[in-house]
């Protein structure tokens, strides 16, 4: 895992070493003006001698023709000339370095000693006939200590750029890290008893305003979905405390009685046998909205009325008295064949249960790309407060809380589950005492 101090280091290391690559350049650019401008002296001076021997009388002896040549030399140029004639060699004190005129490439510019001097060697023609070879040295010491100077300057610059930024980012990553530290000691005090944050934004950089918000949005949903999960937990935990009650009842009536009265034991097997039908459902209904986010459709061609005929004829098994009025009508969708007969029967589930045994409408309608299954009851109906809660779990309308009308208000709950992972939708239109009617769209895709 990074560290951002590492990062930070890597950036400060980074950034001097440009800064240092920067200088190298920049200095070896200037070294190479510098010789480029003392190999223009050597040129330049060699001009001057040209000239200044076609203005002099040349039939002095080579010894004092060296000298005045030397004194016509501009002295900031730091141009010397050594002379070779007949085997000897004239020229100040530079003669010791030049023992060799012939090893020296005529009209060729050359370094000697490591960038000590630049020299250059030309034959002159004098007026009398005589031909001098001549090396013109130029000495790089003004040069030299430019180029000292220079480094200093720049070693000074980086030492200072260094500093600066080792005490500039210190500075702000001493700043922050507090900053860091108080939303990890903040979330650290989060539990489910306590959501409270302790952060204001005026305490933190504007850089954070974006992290801030969503970490309170982030603690917001944790308290939502925190909430919700306990109230499910005891919601369920109620649900589930009932019928295990009314178990406990008969088996204790049971132990009671005995099995002598078979009476009172076959009313107690029965009961015992329906509560335990009641819990499984329950059950199976927990678990199927507690993994939703995990259910994965696998997707057919499924025919709607197939669906719907299959349905109807569980129903009317269970409620033989129940009557549907559902004309088949072939409509292909692609869909999950499962979880769609699910959801449908659901639906006509509560349809019955509060449709106080009224006919149950059911119709299809093809609109294109979708496809509406409508349900209409005509049984007690719910207010227009009771809509605005139809899909919260465990919420039962008023009226249907009796024993006449058995549930767990889980259906609509799971109804609305399904339809996210179907990408359908589902609306209800309802008045009480006039029924209800229910409209769910799904996409028929591919078909």
């Amino acid at each position: 895992m990074k560290k951002m101090s590492n990062e930070l280091i890597k950036s400060y290391f980074f950034m001097i070493s440009a800064f240092l690559v920067m200088n190298i350049v920049l200095l070896g650019a200037f070294w190479k003006y510098l010789l480029v401008e003392a190999s223009r002296d050597l040129k330049r001076g060699y001009n001057t001698i040209t000239l200044e021997l076609e203005e002099e009388d040349n039939q002095q002896d080579i010894n004092h023709f060296a000298e005045d040549i030397s004194k016509e030399l501009p002295v900031s140029t730091n141009l010397r000339p050594v002379f070779e004639y007949e085997g000897k060699i004239y020229g100040l004190d530079l003669s010791d370095k030049i023992p060799d005129f012939k090893k020296y490439p005529v009209n060729q510019v050359i370094e000697l000693e490591f960038y000590k001097y630049l020299l250059e060697r030309r034959e002159l023609s004098l007026k009398d006939g005589r031909v001098v070879d001549m090396i013109l040295v130029k000495d790089l010491k003004t040069e030299k200590r430019t180029m000292v100077k220079l480094i200093k300057i720049f070693s000074v610059g980086t030492l200072i750029v260094i500093l600066l930024g080792i005490i500039i980012t210190r500075y702000f990553y001493n700043k922050f890290i507090p900053q860091i530290n108080k939303l990890v000691e903040t979330t650290n005090k989060i539990n489910l008893k306590s959501f409270e944050i302790d952060l204001e934004e005026e305490e933190f950089y504007s850089e954070f305003k974006s992290i801030l918000t969503a970490y309170k949005r982030m603690t917001a949903r944790l308290e939502k979905e925190t909430s919700a999960q306990i109230e499910f937990v005891h919601n369920a935990s109620h649900e589930l405390k009932t019928p295990i009650f009314i178990i406990k009842g008969y088996v204790d009536l049971m132990k009671r009685w005995g099995l002598g009265d078979k009476e009172i034991a076959q009313e107690s097997l029965d009961s015992i046998q329906n509560e335990v039908k009641e819990m499984q459902i329950l059950v199976e209904k927990l678990l199927f909205i507690a993994k939703n986010d995990k259910v994965k459709p696998v997707l057919e061609n499924v025919d709607l009325s197939d669906i719907l005929t299959d349905i109807l004829m569980e129903m009317k098994i269970i409620y033989p008295e129940q009557k549907f009025d559902f004309n088949p009508e072939a409509i292909t969708i692609t869909t999950d064949w499962a979880l769609l007969k699910q959801l449908l029967r659901n639906l006509i589930d509560n349809a019955v249960k509060y449709g106080k045994g009224e006919e149950i409408r059911i119709s299809l309608r093809d609109t294109g790309a979708k496809v509406e299954v409508l349900v209409q009851d005509r049984g007690i109906g719910m207010s227009q407060e009771e809509l605005e809660r139809v899909f919260e779990k465990f919420y039962r309308a008023d009226k249907s809380r009796n024993k006449a009308i058995k549930g767990h208000g889980l259906g609509l709950s799971i109804v609305k589950t399904i339809l996210e992972i179907l990408k359908g939708e589902v609306e209800f239109k309802s008045e009480p005492d006039k029924g209800t009617l229910a409209k769910v769209t799904l996409p028929k895709g591919k078909g």
